[in-house]
Protein backbone atom coordinates (compact mmCIF):
# COMPACT_ATOMS: atom_id res chain seq x y z
CA UNK A 1 0.00 0.00 0.00
CA UNK A 2 1.14 3.50 -0.96
CA UNK A 3 1.19 5.98 1.17
CA UNK A 4 1.43 9.92 0.12
CA UNK A 5 3.00 11.79 3.02
CA UNK A 6 1.17 15.51 1.45
CA UNK A 7 3.63 18.23 3.09
CA UNK A 8 1.64 21.53 2.51
CA UNK A 9 3.17 23.66 -0.16
CA UNK A 10 5.58 21.22 -2.02
CA UNK A 11 4.06 20.62 -4.82
CA UNK A 12 1.84 18.01 -3.15
CA UNK A 13 -1.67 19.10 -5.12
CA UNK A 14 0.03 18.73 -8.19
CA UNK A 15 1.83 14.67 -7.50
CA UNK A 16 -2.10 13.80 -5.94
CA UNK A 17 -3.46 14.35 -9.63
CA UNK A 18 -0.48 12.35 -10.98
CA UNK A 19 -1.34 9.67 -8.44
CA UNK A 20 -4.63 9.77 -8.58
CA UNK A 21 -4.28 8.31 -12.05
CA UNK A 22 -2.55 5.37 -10.84
CA UNK A 23 -5.65 3.79 -8.75
CA UNK A 24 -8.99 3.73 -9.07
CA UNK A 25 -11.63 5.75 -6.34
CA UNK A 26 -12.19 2.93 -4.94
CA UNK A 27 -8.56 1.92 -3.97
CA UNK A 28 -7.89 5.51 -2.89
CA UNK A 29 -8.33 7.35 0.50
CA UNK A 30 -7.82 11.00 0.91
CA UNK A 31 -7.89 11.60 4.58
CA UNK A 32 -8.24 15.40 4.50
CA UNK A 33 -10.27 15.93 7.34
CA UNK A 34 -9.71 17.39 10.78
CA UNK A 35 -9.84 14.39 13.12
CA UNK A 36 -7.14 13.01 14.35
CA UNK A 37 -5.65 9.60 12.44
CA UNK A 38 -6.85 7.27 15.04
CA UNK A 39 -10.62 8.26 14.58
CA UNK A 40 -10.37 8.88 11.01
CA UNK A 41 -9.11 5.44 10.35
CA UNK A 42 -11.58 3.73 12.84
CA UNK A 43 -14.53 5.55 10.85
CA UNK A 44 -13.66 3.06 7.92
CA UNK A 45 -15.00 -0.09 7.62
CA UNK A 46 -13.25 -3.44 7.35
CA UNK A 47 -14.34 -3.54 3.69
CA UNK A 48 -12.99 -0.13 2.39
CA UNK A 49 -9.71 -0.88 4.83
CA UNK A 50 -9.47 -3.92 2.39
CA UNK A 51 -9.69 -2.62 -0.49
CA UNK A 52 -7.51 0.95 -0.32
CA UNK A 53 -4.37 0.69 -2.22
CA UNK A 54 -3.26 4.52 -1.66
CA UNK A 55 -3.67 6.96 0.96
CA UNK A 56 -2.56 11.03 0.95
CA UNK A 57 -3.15 12.98 3.42
CA UNK A 58 -1.71 15.88 5.70
CA UNK A 59 -0.70 13.57 8.47
CA UNK A 60 2.47 13.12 10.06
CA UNK A 61 4.60 9.98 9.70
CA UNK A 62 3.04 7.03 11.65
CA UNK A 63 -0.12 5.84 9.24
CA UNK A 64 1.30 2.65 8.52
CA UNK A 65 0.83 1.02 11.89
CA UNK A 66 -2.67 1.24 11.61
CA UNK A 67 -2.82 -0.94 8.93
CA UNK A 68 -1.66 -5.04 8.35
CA UNK A 69 -0.30 -4.88 4.95
CA UNK A 70 3.02 -4.20 3.74
CA UNK A 71 3.28 0.17 3.27
CA UNK A 72 5.59 2.35 1.96
CA UNK A 73 5.60 5.98 1.74
CA UNK A 74 6.48 8.82 -0.28
CA UNK A 75 6.69 12.38 0.41
CA UNK A 76 8.40 15.83 -1.18
CA UNK A 77 10.33 18.09 0.40
CA UNK A 78 10.97 21.42 -0.44
CA UNK A 79 13.46 24.33 0.16
CA UNK A 80 12.14 26.38 3.58
CA UNK A 81 12.53 29.66 2.28
CA UNK A 82 10.34 28.96 -0.89
CA UNK A 83 7.20 26.96 1.30
CA UNK A 84 7.07 29.46 4.09
CA UNK A 85 6.25 32.39 1.84
CA UNK A 86 4.09 30.28 -0.23
CA UNK A 87 2.84 28.97 3.20
CA UNK A 88 1.83 32.94 3.58
CA UNK A 89 0.46 33.82 0.58
CA UNK A 90 -1.53 30.24 0.99
CA UNK A 91 -3.17 31.59 3.79
CA UNK A 92 -4.00 34.76 2.52
CA UNK A 93 -5.91 33.82 -0.67
CA UNK A 94 -7.53 31.08 0.79
CA UNK A 95 -10.87 31.41 3.34
CA UNK A 96 -10.66 28.23 3.97
CA UNK A 97 -7.62 28.04 6.04
CA UNK A 98 -7.94 28.53 9.74
CA UNK A 99 -5.27 31.77 10.35
CA UNK A 100 -7.18 33.24 7.16
CA UNK A 101 -8.49 36.59 8.90
CA UNK A 102 -5.44 36.97 11.16
CA UNK A 103 -3.01 37.17 8.37
CA UNK A 104 -5.07 39.77 6.35
CA UNK A 105 -3.63 42.88 8.00
CA UNK A 106 -0.09 40.91 8.80
CA UNK A 107 2.91 41.60 6.35
CA UNK A 108 5.34 38.61 5.41
CA UNK A 109 7.87 39.85 7.68
CA UNK A 110 5.60 39.54 10.51
CA UNK A 111 4.11 36.45 10.01
CA UNK A 112 7.77 34.05 9.52
CA UNK A 113 8.49 35.56 12.73
CA UNK A 114 4.99 35.32 15.03
CA UNK A 115 5.25 32.15 17.08
CA UNK A 116 1.41 31.91 16.88
CA UNK A 117 1.88 30.13 13.42
CA UNK A 118 4.86 28.19 14.67
CA UNK A 119 3.10 25.01 12.67
CA UNK A 120 3.62 27.30 9.15
CA UNK A 121 6.42 28.94 9.86
CA UNK A 122 8.64 26.80 11.54
CA UNK A 123 10.31 23.22 10.68
CA UNK A 124 7.32 21.85 9.62
CA UNK A 125 8.72 18.97 7.24
CA UNK A 126 10.89 17.87 10.09
CA UNK A 127 8.05 17.77 12.29
CA UNK A 128 5.76 15.75 10.06
CA UNK A 129 8.74 13.69 9.19
CA UNK A 130 9.68 12.71 12.13
CA UNK A 131 6.32 11.74 13.51
CA UNK A 132 5.82 13.91 16.42
CA UNK A 133 2.20 14.00 18.01
CA UNK A 134 3.12 16.55 20.94
CA UNK A 135 4.43 19.89 21.24
CA UNK A 136 5.28 22.30 18.33
CA UNK A 137 8.32 22.69 15.96
CA UNK A 138 10.03 24.81 18.81
CA UNK A 139 10.70 21.42 20.63
CA UNK A 140 12.25 19.81 18.35
CA UNK A 141 15.64 18.91 18.32
CA UNK A 142 18.74 17.42 16.54
CA UNK A 143 17.29 13.64 17.97
CA UNK A 144 14.18 14.72 15.76
CA UNK A 145 16.10 15.65 12.95
CA UNK A 146 18.08 12.49 13.28
CA UNK A 147 14.75 10.30 13.58
CA UNK A 148 13.47 11.93 10.44
CA UNK A 149 16.69 10.86 8.63
CA UNK A 150 16.36 7.42 9.01
CA UNK A 151 12.54 7.29 8.44
CA UNK A 152 13.09 8.82 5.00
CA UNK A 153 15.97 6.24 4.36
CA UNK A 154 14.04 2.91 5.69
CA UNK A 155 10.66 3.91 5.05
CA UNK A 156 10.44 6.20 2.16
CA UNK A 157 10.57 4.22 -1.39
CA UNK A 158 11.25 7.87 -2.77
CA UNK A 159 11.59 11.21 -1.03
CA UNK A 160 10.61 13.81 -4.01
CA UNK A 161 11.84 17.24 -4.21
CA UNK A 162 9.69 20.47 -5.55
CA UNK A 163 12.77 22.49 -7.06
CA UNK A 164 13.39 18.68 -8.88
CA UNK A 165 9.69 17.88 -9.51
CA UNK A 166 10.09 15.88 -12.67
CA UNK A 167 13.27 14.25 -11.62
CA UNK A 168 11.15 12.98 -8.48
CA UNK A 169 7.79 11.95 -10.64
CA UNK A 170 10.28 9.96 -12.86
CA UNK A 171 12.04 8.36 -10.21
CA UNK A 172 8.44 7.47 -8.34
CA UNK A 173 6.81 5.54 -11.53
CA UNK A 174 10.25 3.59 -12.20
CA UNK A 175 10.27 2.84 -8.41
CA UNK A 176 6.27 1.90 -8.01
CA UNK A 177 5.30 1.37 -12.05
CA UNK A 178 3.18 3.99 -12.40
CA UNK A 179 1.82 4.47 -16.38
CA UNK A 180 1.16 8.39 -17.11
CA UNK A 181 2.27 10.89 -15.28
CA UNK A 182 2.22 13.58 -17.43
CA UNK A 183 0.65 16.94 -15.75
CA UNK A 184 -0.15 20.68 -15.34
CA UNK A 185 0.92 22.40 -12.24
CA UNK A 186 -1.76 23.04 -9.12
CA UNK A 187 -2.58 25.33 -6.85
CA UNK A 188 0.43 27.37 -7.74
CA UNK A 189 0.20 31.06 -5.84
CA UNK A 190 0.22 33.83 -8.22
CA UNK A 191 1.40 37.53 -7.34
CA UNK A 192 4.15 36.44 -5.00
CA UNK A 193 7.68 37.51 -4.81
CA UNK A 194 10.65 36.08 -5.95
CA UNK A 195 13.43 35.09 -3.34
CA UNK A 196 15.57 37.93 -4.86
CA UNK A 197 12.87 40.60 -4.00
CA UNK A 198 12.69 39.02 -0.02
CA UNK A 199 13.92 41.31 2.48
CA UNK A 200 17.34 39.93 4.00
CA UNK A 201 15.67 39.75 7.57
CA UNK A 202 12.94 37.66 5.90
CA UNK A 203 15.31 35.54 4.83
CA UNK A 204 17.33 35.11 7.93
CA UNK A 205 14.50 34.97 10.18
CA UNK A 206 13.07 32.00 7.76
CA UNK A 207 16.25 30.56 8.00
CA UNK A 208 16.76 30.33 11.71
CA UNK A 209 13.53 29.14 12.42
CA UNK A 210 13.94 26.05 9.90
CA UNK A 211 17.45 25.35 10.66
CA UNK A 212 16.09 21.58 10.65
CA UNK A 213 14.35 21.60 7.90
CA UNK A 214 16.78 23.10 5.92
CA UNK A 215 19.53 20.30 6.95
CA UNK A 216 16.64 18.20 6.43
CA UNK A 217 16.09 19.29 3.24
CA UNK A 218 19.85 19.30 1.95
CA UNK A 219 19.92 15.66 3.10
CA UNK A 220 16.80 14.39 0.62
CA UNK A 221 18.02 16.75 -2.36
CA UNK A 222 21.68 14.99 -2.02
CA UNK A 223 20.06 11.41 -2.15
CA UNK A 224 17.60 12.31 -5.52
CA UNK A 225 20.89 13.74 -6.82
CA UNK A 226 22.51 10.39 -6.36
CA UNK A 227 19.90 8.26 -7.29
CA UNK A 228 19.12 10.32 -10.96
CA UNK A 229 23.15 10.33 -11.42
CA UNK A 230 22.65 6.57 -10.73
CA UNK A 231 19.93 6.06 -13.75
CA UNK A 232 21.22 4.00 -17.29
CA UNK A 233 21.74 6.10 -20.51
CA UNK A 234 17.93 4.67 -21.22
CA UNK A 235 16.35 6.00 -18.59
CA UNK A 236 17.87 8.94 -18.74
CA UNK A 237 17.08 9.49 -22.18
CA UNK A 238 13.76 8.81 -20.79
CA UNK A 239 13.84 11.24 -17.84
CA UNK A 240 14.89 13.55 -20.43
CA UNK A 241 12.07 13.67 -22.82
CA UNK A 242 9.62 13.39 -19.85
CA UNK A 243 11.21 16.96 -18.85
CA UNK A 244 10.93 18.55 -22.12
CA UNK A 245 7.52 17.14 -22.94
CA UNK A 246 6.58 18.92 -19.40
CA UNK A 247 7.75 22.14 -20.15
CA UNK A 248 5.76 22.31 -22.99
CA UNK A 249 2.41 21.78 -20.95
CA UNK A 250 3.37 23.97 -18.48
Amino acid sequence: MLIFMHIPKTGGTTLRKIIDKQYSESETWHAYDDLPLKETVDQLSKKQLEKIEYIVAHFPFGVHRYFSRPCTYITMLRNPIDRVVSEYYRARRNPNIPIYDEVQSMGLKEFVSNDDFALSNSNRQTLLVCGRKKGTPYDLELDDLAKAKERLDKYFAVVGITEMFDESVYLMKKELGWDDIFYTKKNVARNRPNNESLSQKVVDTIKERNRLDLELYSYAKEKLKKQVKALNDRDKRKLNNFICQNKKLN
